[in-house]
């Protein structure tokens, strides 16, 4: 693939293209575990964008302590309270906590909200609690 189709690819839609990319300010990791009662949805992460500065997710990896419960959790990434397709309804792994996977940027602006979600659809199996987790990436610019 050619730097330019990189470039095009990197740059967030709706703004002009150029040839220099904003600063980043920070590069932000968090990997995040927690207990998940059965038949719940429990909410991993949630972001607001300070209101002068834009945001990137560029990385994500998700997991759960029971390989056997795949496709019974959903995780979902909300930008402002909606899915964000493909990633509104993951219910296989995608990378790991040690290393999330590159993933399609999801850009925000000042303001916006990001939030990832975990359901789980099955309150009758054994333990009544199980741990789900999930690892980002992101840039502030």
């Amino acid at each position: 693939m050619s730097l330019q189709k990189i470039l095009d690819w990197l740059t967030p839609v709706g703004l002009a293209k150029s040839k220099e990319r904003e600063p980043i300010i920070t590069e932000e990791d968090e990997n995040i575990s927690m207990p998940h009662p059965r038949g719940t949805t429990i909410t991993l992460f949630t972001y607001r964008v300070p209101q002068q500065s834009k945001m990137a997710l560029t990385h994500f990896a998700n997991y759960l302590n029971l390989p056997g419960h795949w496709h019974h959790v959903t995780w979902t990434i909300l930008k402002n309270g909606i899915g964000v397709p493909p990633y509104d309804a993951l219910l296989d792994q995608i990378g790991y906590s040690a290393q999330p996977r590159l993933i399609k940027r999801i850009n925000f602006n000042g303001a916006d909200e990001l939030r990832i979600i975990a359901a789980d659809d099955n309150s009758i199996v054994q333990p009544p609690i199980l741990a789900t987790g999930i690892a980002i990436k992101y840039e502030i610019i």
